[in-house]
């Protein structure tokens, strides 16, 4: 945790990431169990870090919203944003406007604050919907960018 807070100079951020960052690439049937220790690990970690972090928030970077384990980063999300502050939520592999509204509401609905959205486009299908996104209806649900 102490290598965390020092690791922050001026002008960097911490990434947690709760995706790609437990994948187990030569075994994907471990990857549950390992973004579960992962969470666990994190909310210790957060817990350990309450006042301790010179207000430099981070940012996480969570799994697919609407995924069932998105709905298990909530409360790891909750937790970063209670001890360090939260930036911005990564939002991987967002393939439509849907994702991105659903995220924001799932993530208002716990009443966990950040700075930004920050919707990942990974995939051929989301590039294929960032022609036809309305941004502007966005920013009216609460985007930002």
């Amino acid at each position: 945790m102490e290598r965390l807070i020092r690791s922050m100079a001026p002008g960097t951020m911490a990434v947690l990431d709760l995706e790609d960052g437990y994948l187990d690439v030569w075994d994907l049937g471990k990857t549950s169990e390992r973004r579960a220790s992962g969470r666990q690990q994190l909310l210790e970690l957060c817990a350990n870090a309450k006042g301790r972090t010179n207000g430099r928030a981070v940012t996480v970077r969570v799994n697919v919203a609407g995924s069932e384990d998105f709905a298990r980063d909530l409360p790891v999300v909750r937790a970063a944003s209670a001890s360090f502050g939260l930036a911005s939520v990564m939002l991987p592999k967002v393939e439509s406007a849907e994702r991105v509204r659903r995220a924001l509401a799932d993530l208002g609905a716990e009443g966990i604050e950040f700075g930004s959205l920050v919707p990942m486009v990974e995939t051929r299908k989301g590039m294929g919907w960032i022609s036809g996104i309305s941004f502007e209806e966005l920013f009216r649900s609460g985007l930002s960018l």
